[in-house]
């Protein structure tokens, strides 16, 4: 089953250098995911944590829908198997 890909947020400081985006250090906030295969990073033009949650579930939230329609696909085709198997022992 896939996983739900909700990006992974960092911090680059002045220094060019990355650190977590908990880390106490001032940094622009960057948003880092994976498309297609390949490592996408971008800055979300801020150094407010709460502005760069939101700008992260923007620019994610096209990729959410798509996973969840995929889960639920997955989750009915289990569905469907696991009734033929119980109607397969019932006869």
């Amino acid at each position: 089953m896939s996983r739900h890909r909700i990006g992974h947020l960092y911090k680059r400081g002045k220094d060019g250098k990355q650190y977590p985006a908990d880390d106490d250090r001032r940094g622009t906030y960057y948003l880092q995911y994976r498309l297609n295969g390949k490592t996408i990073r971008q800055s979300l033009h801020t150094t407010r944590k709460d502005e760069a949650e939101t700008k992260r579930l923007e620019i994610m939230a096209p990729h959410l829908v798509a996973d969840e329609e995929q889960v639920l696909a997955t989750t009915v085709q289990r569905l469907q198997t696991a009734s033929r198997k119980r109607a397969d022992l019932e006869d």
